[in-house]
């Protein structure tokens, strides 16, 4: 129905039937200039105008109303001016919407607390009539008691503005939320600069694309999130596997340091094992050495006594020829030749031994028996010194195998000290054993005489006298000539028999001494056996051969290879300890550098080569179990749900443009309803944009969701997902051009051209496709602009030219913008209303009443008192025409 100016008489409107949910009265407390006082406003569901001086309060009273139907965050800067004014005073704002058909009452109120910062705002509904005095204003500072006052009236209290938007339109029947954004841009709006902008922004809503990015985004973060998992395992790897590597090397050299440690404590019973050896082939060829020597005493003892008993024949016969008593001088000569020779041979020897001994030969029987006295008592000192000497020995020899391996760097200094003095205890312990066998073989002699040669030699000389005396040189000449060629003969016997024993004697001594050597060595051989039970001997002969070269072993030499070796040992140990403590802090870099970078993982794990498992463990859980876990994770959020979302977003932006152009089809019926100039009306036009923008961002949406056969082809297709997502994610890292990108390609509202044009209802060809050039003025556009909102507002409400009945919202406000315009704006918007039977609160300046009385039922005048605050006073409109009509009547 096109509306004509009849059917805008108020008195012929308030007859028919008002359709839906219209503002039946407004209640403000506080609120803006307006003081404690509570001005209320009748309407009674027809339109009002609300009037009044500039900076009376008409703007305050159309916010009120605004907030009450859109409450959103914002609040008008001088509605709470009141508060202010008034200290701690409380504002109130309240409205009554009733719908006369289906007689049902919906009450919207808000209350403003002051605080310290933004004042606390109350929402509260209910279904029934309620007013501020009476039943909302609160008292007191109890919040809680006057929620449960009001509570208790059957009112709704809501705390947060969401709660109470959807009571609102549940309460009156707004299924379109848009329509509620249509209602706040109507009350705001007065024309357009843009008009395409206008249909764009605020006649097509916006759908839910924000919510399904940020959706998409959700999921690609979790996708990002896997993805970084696994990047993050495989730094890990990456350090992990040169990490462990390095641990390893650094484990194989302090293993080959702990080997040779080993080998170093195992020496001393290689050598004692070498040394036995040829300990034992010593005494095989001193025992050998000792039988021949044995033989050659007998074979001498043999001669002798041969010879003696060819002496003693020729005695006999010069004994016969007279020469007896000769011959008796002779054999005693002989006699004591023979002791004389065998003492000196004692005396010798006897000489030798004190020698070793460094004390003086005794001279006479009584030194000789003071001397054995003196060796009886120091034998027993002897076997002390030698006991202490092995002991030491001993304690020496272990320090130097225990602190060797224990010590972290080997101190070479304090080792060949150890050596030396072991040397010093092994040389004073040989020359005790050498003495102990001298004086031994000093005991022996049974007295002086035995080596008192020098009496047998003046009892030979006397003898040799009286024999000179006695004999008779020429008859016994030949005999005694051929005795004493035997004497010289036997002598000389005598003396190989001598030295046959003495050699004999001196061979005894050497196998004495070779056999301390071998017990001293089967000892160090059962102590070491614990240490030379961890070193094969081939691997101990390699080590000799390398440190020595060729070389040959004797039982001289033995001592001094092993010191030999036993130093080249030291060295390699020495060097290796300290390329290990190079190596250490090598590796105890990177252990640190691994743990600083993953400080989560490796917070019970030391940074010590030691800890090499832990680290070896973790990279296996990485490589066997952790990695491919995360791996096939992010293949399914890839492959399954990032791409499933992907598409699922690429199809509700499809939806979207199919929403858009129903939208913008059922606007358009709206508007085929409505004379935008005589005999014509209005139409959307769109148009698709082939904008390169958005082709390119659908080609990447479908790039995104292709099909990848393999794993670098999948990291390809995230790398494509992330691009395109960081894109598009907001926040203070996206660029200006990136937001306006994100804005064009994801709002659908953006993919079209969207013009206006006007239409001939007779033939029903294009009038004029609207350009801002063809209208400087405006007016056209912004007449253009409210027709089109009215018929998004008709189609978000379901709005129906010629209703009786509606269960919406009927209701609209014209702001002060729109009532300072001109007439020729302001009569076809309000006669596009009247002809949808829509209820308007029109804020307009007096001079404008005259172009408004035609189209409401009552005038609110609003006027400032002397206290400076504002007052309201309604009238019907019949009773402003007659209040306007005795002022003119009066002034005539």
């Amino acid at each position: 129905m096109r509306p004509n100016s009849d059917s805008l008489d108020p008195l012929r409107q308030a007859h028919h039937a008002l359709p839906g949910f219209r503002l039946a009265r407004l209640e403000v407390s506080n609120w803006g200039p307006f003081g404690h006082h509570v001005w209320a406003m009748p309407l009674d569901g027809g339109n009002i105008l609300l009037t009044g001086d500039a900076g009376s309060g008409t703007t305050a009273l159309a916010d009120a109303v605004i907030t009450l139907l859109t409450p959103g965050d914002h609040i008008p800067g001088d509605a709470l001016s009141g508060t202010r004014q008034h200290g701690n005073s409380h504002a109130v704002i309240l409205g009554v919407f009733r719908n006369i058909d289906d007689n049902q009452t919906v009450l919207l109120a808000q209350v403003f607390l002051p605080t310290a910062g933004p004042p606390r705002r109350y929402f509260i509904c209910a279904g029934r009539d309620l007013t501020i005095t009476h039943d909302i204003a609160p008292t007191g500072a109890d919040v809680a008691a006057w929620r449960t006052a009001i509570v208790n009236t059957g009112a709704a209290w809501f705390d947060d503005r969401s709660h109470y938007e959807a009571w609102c339109r549940q309460h009156l029947g707004i299924d379109d939320g848009h329509a509620l954004t249509l209602c706040r841009h109507l009350a705001s709006m007065s024309g357009t600069d843009d008009l395409t902008e206008f249909l764009r922004h605020h006649v097509l809503p916006p759908d839910d694309t924000p919510a399904r990015l940020a959706a998409l985004l959700g999921h690609f973060d979790d996708l990002d999130s896997a993805h970084e998992a696994i990047l993050h395992a495989r730094r890990q790897e990456a350090m992990l596997a040169p990490l462990v590597a390095e641990c390893e090397r650094h484990a194989e050299l302090s293993a080959t340091i702990d080997d040779l440690r080993t080998c170093r404590e195992a020496l001393h019973g290689y050598f004692a094992e070498l040394k036995r050896d040829l300990l034992n082939e010593r005494l095989a060829a001193l025992d050998d050495e000792r039988d021949r020597q044995e033989r050659h005493v007998n074979w001498h003892q043999v001669r002798c006594d041969a010879l003696h008993a060819e002496a003693l024949a020729l005695r006999q016969r010069l004994s016969d020829q007279g020469g007896d008593p000769i011959a008796q001088l002779e054999l005693a000569i002989q006699q004591k030749e023979r002791m004389r020779e065998q003492r000196k041979q004692r005396a010798a020897t006897y000489r030798r031994l004190v020698e070793r001994l460094r004390i003086p030969a005794a001279e006479t029987e009584a030194d000789f028996r003071a001397q054995q006295d003196r060796l009886a008592t120091w034998q027993p000192k002897a076997a002390e010194r030698e006991a202490a000497l092995r002991n030491a020995h001993n304690e020496l020899t272990l320090q130097l195998r225990l602190e060797a391996p224990a010590a972290p760097i080997d101190d070479p200094a304090r080792t060949s000290a150890l050596q030396g003095k072991i040397a010093q205890i092994d040389a004073a312990l040989a020359t005790l054993r050498d003495q102990q066998i001298a004086a031994a073989q000093i005991a022996m002699i049974g007295d002086f005489t035995e080596v008192d040669w020098r009496s047998a030699a003046v009892e030979v000389a006397r003898l040799d006298e009286e024999k000179v005396r006695q004999s008779n040189p020429d008859a016994l000449r030949p005999l005694a000539d051929e005795l004493d060629a035997l004497q010289a003969t036997i002598r000389e016997a005598e003396q190989h028999l001598q030295d046959a024993r003495e050699a004999r004697i001196a061979l005894q001594a050497k196998h004495d001494i070779v056999m301390a050597w071998h017990q001293d060595t089967e000892a160090v051989l059962a102590e070491s056996l614990p240490a030379m039970q961890t070193v094969s001997p081939e691997r101990l002969d390699a080590i000799r051969a390398e440190a020595l070269g060729e070389h040959k072993l004797t039982l001289e030499c033995v001592d001094h290879r092993q010191q030999d070796v036993r130093t080249w040992l030291q060295a390699h140990i020495d060097a290796e300890a300290g390329r290990l403590d190079r190596f250490t802090e090598h590796v105890l870099r990177i252990l640190c550098a691994f743990k600083a970078a993953f400080p989560v993982e490796t917070a019970q794990m030391e940074a010590s080569p030691a800890a090499r498992s832990g680290y070896q463990n973790l990279l296996e859980t990485l490589r066997t179990s952790e990695l491919p876990r995360l791996t096939a994770r992010f293949d399914d959020l890839l492959s399954l749900n990032m791409v499933y979302e992907i598409a699922y977003f690429h199809g509700h932006l499809g939806k979207a443009l199919e929403a858009v152009r129903g939208r913008v089809a059922q606007i358009n019926a709206v508007l085929a309803r409505i004379d935008s100039t005589s005999g014509q009306y209005a139409q959307i036009d769109l148009e698709a944009d082939l904008d390169a923008d958005i082709r390119d961002f659908e080609q990447e949406l479908h790039l995104c969701t292709e099909a990848t056969p393999d794993i670098e082809r999948a990291e390809e297709r995230f790398a494509r997902i992330e691009r395109l997502l960081n894109r598009l994610r907001d926040g203070p890292q996206q660029s200006d051009p990136d937001r306006l990108w994100t804005s064009k390609v994801t709002d659908v509202r953006n993919w079209f051209h969207i013009g206006v044009s006007e239409r001939w209802r007779a033939e029903d060809p294009t009038h004029t496709h609207y350009i801002d050039t063809d209208d400087p003025a405006g007016t056209h556009r912004a007449r253009l602009a409210y027709s089109i909102l009215a018929a998004s507002l008709a189609d978000a409400l379901a709005w129906q030219e010629d209703e009786t009945r509606s269960r919406a919202l009927r209701f609209v406000v014209l702001g002060d913008r729109f009532g300072q315009g001109p007439d020729t704006l302001i009569r076809p918007v309000l006669q596009r209303f009247a002809g949808l039977q829509v209820q308007l609160l029109i804020a307009a300046p007096l001079q404008k009443v005259p172009v408004m009385e035609p189209f409401v039922s009552t005038v609110a005048y609003v006027r400032k008192t002397d206290d400076g605050t504002s007052a309201v006073h309604s009238l019907p409109i019949d009773a402003y025409r007659a209040v306007k009509g005795r002022g003119r009547g009066s002034s005539g």
